[in-house]
């Protein structure tokens, strides 16, 4: 029987991701499909759709996991360290920088659409009452503008860095995020 707790079952789901990461970097996430990623991992589509609806079903799947290791990074064992989480964000964006650089050469700004951030959407449910005491918002509407905000000031960031190459170490981005919001002298302090 085919569970998240059979090792095969395990290794398949490793196997889809890895694929679907080797297939972004090489063309628009928008373009691949399920036999691509069943042709480039060497499984067949039964395979993928015991595991995943579609390929959206995949992406969001993909996406919650990484914002899980995002919220995971500024909450050590009960501490909120935004230095630790920043630095973990930008070594991911710098490990994928060529996918990430990419989405930002298809995207298409003057289209005026504006895609959902993924972890924007999720900030309030995971780790609100952190952020919220971190950037001292007393209000939700005051938290969401600032959410808005900091999203967009850090994809500025990363979008500059990684079109520039990654020039810059991970420590000196890290740095200067955290001048940036205030988090330049940063101590680590117990969630509230």
């Amino acid at each position: 029987m085919n569970t998240s707790n059979n090792s095969k079952y395990q290794e398949t789901e490793i196997k889809i991701k890895e694929a679907f990461g080797r297939l972004a970097a090489r063309k628009d996430i928008e373009k691949i499909t399920v036999s691509d990623i069943c042709t480039e991992a060497n499984l067949h589509r039964t395979t993928f759709y015991g595991h995943y609806e579609d390929i959206n079903a995949l992406t969001v799947m993909i996406g919650y996991e990484q914002f899980q290791a995002f919220f995971d990074a500024f909450n050590q064992d009960g501490i909120w360290d935004f230095r630790e989480g920043m630095r973990y964000q930008v070594e991911f964006y710098k490990r994928y920088q060529e996918i990430i650089r990419k989405h930002i050469l298809t995207s298409n700004p003057s289209s005026g659409e504006r895609k959902t951030n993924f972890i924007q959407n999720n900030i309030l449910d995971k780790m609100g009452s952190q952020y919220k005491a971190a950037f001292h918002c007393d209000t939700d509407t005051e938290f969401y503008y600032h959410q808005v905000f900091f999203s967009s000031g850090l994809n500025s960031i990363i979008e500059q860095w990684v079109m520039g190459g990654c020039k810059e170490s991970v420590d000196e981005i890290t740095n200067i995020i955290c001048k940036i919001f205030g988090f330049e002298n940063e101590k680590r302090s117990k969630q509230q």
